[in-house]
């Protein structure tokens, strides 16, 4: 290669960095969401290892939980269990019912807030690069007060904010944060697509 070429080469992959460095930007968020989302679920902790803690067992009535269960016979086996035990209901009781694991706050129910966290947008100014994850807010869900009245709607962004608010302000993090090995994770795939592109232009 020429000295010219190798200049011409230089600067088409300048032109080209915008681009290339969004899609390597675009790469990292989608390898990022399923590590941090597993580990919310399966191991319930931030990024720091702190444990989100573990669901409530003070039981109340069971009137709160009524339209919120899973499946056509979930109202029912909350009302079975408050009339065979005589008492209200806690909530690790009615995810039990309902057959979603308490061993430790997994941020999940019907798994439709974590699930909906994707790529929503990434910007370009000149050759800063910056990609935006958060919720598509896909999923909605009425609000019904205890008499039976819609009195609006709630969704997955939603959700997701005050998920944020009650667990990562409270722990002192960032929900959606990276842990240090997932970072290295992260670094891995950075480099590797940095090499790609210098390869690509400077054969």
């Amino acid at each position: 290669m020429t000295l010219d070429e190798f200049d011409n080469e230089v600067k088409n992959m300048i032109l080209a960095i915008p681009k290339e460095m969004s899609q390597i930007n675009i790469l990292m968020a989608q390898t990022a969401i399923p590590l941090i989302t597993n580990r919310l679920i399966n191991e319930g902790k931030t990024a720091e290892g702190k444990s989100l803690g573990e669901y409530s067992n003070k039981p109340i009535s069971p009137l709160f939980f009524i339209g919120k269960g899973l499946g056509s016979g979930a109202d029912k086996k909350v009302l079975d269990y408050t009339k065979k035990n005589k008492v209200g209901i806690s909530y690790k009781t009615f995810r039990e019912l309902n057959g979603r694991p308490t061993n430790h706050v997994t941020l999940s129910f019907t798994g439709e807030t974590l699930g909906d966290v994707a790529v929503l947008q990434t910007i370009e100014n000149g050759l800063k690069i910056k990609t935006i994850v958060g919720s598509n807010d896909r999923h909605k869900k009425d609000i019904v007060n205890k008499k039976g009245k819609k009195t609006g709607t709630i969704g997955t962004r939603d959700n997701l904010e005050n998920l944020n608010n009650k667990y990562g302000m409270a722990l002192d993090t960032d929900l959606l944060g990276l842990s240090k090995e997932e970072s290295e994770d992260l670094q891995v795939i950075y480099e590797s697509g940095l090499q790609k592109l210098i390869n690509k232009y400077l054969k």
